[in-house]
């Protein structure tokens, strides 16, 4: 049998990587019911002054959504609505 460990995951602390000339204007997403692990993991590698919107489009339960937001909220210093 396999061992399943968890990641543990830390707040981004990455450099500074986007500017004002970006060739495009949003960041697109999308995943399915179980991609909420892999949303998080790519948000929490993205440049906490990252200059563009990110839309996401997560398969989840209507009942989770507000929980999922406020949990990346409270990972990551960009605004999550």
């Amino acid at each position: 049998t396999q061992k399943i460990t968890q990641i543990h995951q830390s707040t981004n602390q990455h450099p500074h990587t986007f500017d004002h000339t970006l060739p495009y204007q949003v960041i697109a997403i999308g995943a399915s019911t179980g991609g909420t692990g892999v949303i998080e993991s790519i948000l929490l590698n993205l440049p906490n002054n990252l200059p563009i919107p990110v839309f996401i489009a997560q398969h989840i339960p209507e009942n989770f959504v507000y929980s999922f937001a406020q949990r990346l909220n409270d990972l990551i210093d960009l605004q999550v609505k």
